[in-house]
């Protein structure tokens, strides 16, 4: 049940591991902002407030155990250990490189220096990692890692979560690696292959309502309260099928091979796969539902109707053994294809072509800026294959004219952020070459606004944020 529905669980939250990744929310919260005052009234109070706060930061080092690394960005400047955070980071020593589990670079000299720290392979002068040293140092593998760390120049040494983008701790990719980290046997035996789960999956993206999904689940899990599995599981009940006497009951039966239920599938008009749903197992017959929604030669409304004939099979199942009521097929066909179209009509409206096509050729109206002010918009092109990029500026005033304009290239840029950043240092920069400075930039980058605005935020994308800001402001003077 606490398997993730891609994986072909129901995606009930394990407990034990959320309130972990949720508690390691609060350690986070302590080692990002040191000089709080909550940390500082744990650490100078009693010692059962000291037991709490340690127990906050051990709760994070044992679930981010591979998780999170060290990154040094400091040039010239050592400062003293303080209580959990060590702002030095050490060569050798420490697992400040992340290739799916932090680790220590390889020593490629057979000689080298033990009090080697991370800040000492940086060029001062070019703010950026020295290739001499690095060459010197390590491994071509350990120096590919190396260079994907931008260097904050001036910042403290913080932690870094590596499980998403923008490099802060969230619960929900807490719960992720404390799932991940899970090696239980109960988990292992669940995820072992082969397996019915990549089926089970499945069935969460069906178009229908979460009851129903749930139910799907259910029949692939042989959770149907018929006769079959109840007997399985101990309890002594009339084997036989009560509507067609059938001399056992299954999940396959009700849905597919019952005479009630072929009537109704045939009735519906759905296309019945070329052995017939009788001649199938249930795995064959939900594999064959679930993969008719690819063929393109029947029409949506015929394929996308399955779940609801599968929900009111059972329910006319439940009905008549505990009611006695049994339901004309003309009247649950009716039934079925009522509910089916109000679900789609609520949950998947239709637009019309006009309404669509006016949408699409909808786009974003420019703003000027005020009188007296330029506007500098910044457009970035790039290309993976090539790590080429392309980049332009614009900048226009309050009536929309264009005052300048330049293009360039970029070579050799391993990713879109690294060229939307070197796209938007060169415009800025380029600002102050033609000495304006009353502008404002508009670029289509919220990982670097996010890092000028909020970098504790944006961890991952400090360097290039600090960067930003120091040519901002040689702009502004």
């Amino acid at each position: 049940m606490c398997l993730e529905k891609k994986n072909g669980g129901l995606g009930f939250r394990d407990l034990e591991k959320f309130n972990q990744a949720l508690l390691a929310k609060q350690g986070w919260r302590l080692l990002m902002n040191f000089d709080s005052l909550c940390i500082r009234f744990l650490l100078c109070g009693s010692i059962i407030l000291m037991v709490i706060s340690y127990r906050l930061v051990w709760d994070l080092d044992h679930l981010m155990l591979g998780g999170v690394f060290f990154w040094s960005d400091t040039v010239g400047k050592r400062t003293s250990s303080r209580c959990w955070i060590r702002e030095d980071i050490n060569v050798w020593m420490d697992k400040w490189l992340f290739d799916e589990v932090p680790k220590a670079p390889l020593r490629k000299p057979v000689l080298f220096n033990l009090d080697l720290w991370v800040c000492d392979l940086i060029c001062p002068q070019t703010k950026t990692w020295d290739m001499e040293k690095l060459q010197e140092n390590f491994f071509a593998a350990d120096i590919k890692l190396i260079l994907k760390q931008k260097p904050a120049m001036g910042e403290k040494d913080a932690y870094e979560w590596v499980h998403n983008r923008w490099g802060a701790y969230t619960v929900k990719s807490g719960y992720w690696l404390a799932c991940s980290l899970d090696q239980s046997e109960v988990r292992k035996e669940a995820l072992a292959r082969p397996s019915l789960n990549e089926l089970r999956s499945k069935v969460w993206k069906v178009n229908t309502a979460p009851k129903i999904r749930i139910f799907l689940w259910k029949a692939l899990s042989n959770a149907l309260s018929v006769t079959d599995e109840l007997i399985a599981r101990g309890m002594k009940v009339d084997s036989r099928c009560q509507r067609c006497g059938f001399s056992s009951e299954s999940i396959n039966h009700i849905l597919f091979s019952c005479p009630a239920a072929r009537l109704l599938w045939a009735q519906i008009g759905f296309p019945f796969p070329p052995r017939g749903f009788e001649n199938q197992s249930l795995l064959e017959n939900f594999a064959y539902l679930l993969e008719i929604k690819s063929n393109k030669e029947l029409p949506d409304a015929l394929t996308r109707i399955f779940p609801w004939v599968l929900w009111m099979l059972l329910k006319n199942k439940n009905a008549f053994e505990f009611e006695g009521k049994e339901y004309a097929v003309e009247a649950t066909v009716e039934k079925i294809k009522d509910d089916a179209r109000q679900w789609f009509e609520v949950h998947l409206p239709m637009v019309n072509n006009e309404e669509t096509c006016r949408r699409r050729n909808s786009k974003v109206q420019w703003k000027a800026p005020s009188a007296g002010i330029l506007k500098c918009n910044v457009g970035v092109a790039w290309t993976k294959s090539t790590k080429l990029a392309g980049a332009a500026w614009f900048v226009r005033d309050s009536r929309g004219v264009v005052q300048l304009h330049s293009r360039r290239a970029f070579s050799g840029i391993d990713s879109l952020v690294e060229a939307k950043h070197l796209a938007l240092v060169w415009a800025i920069k380029s600002m102050a070459f033609h000495k304006i400075n009353k502008v404002f930039f508009e670029v289509e980058a919220p990982d670097l606004v996010g890092a000028i605005t909020r970098p504790r935020a944006w961890p991952a994308f400090r360097g290039y944020g600090a960067e930003i800001l120091e040519v901002l402001q040689r702009l502004g003077e």
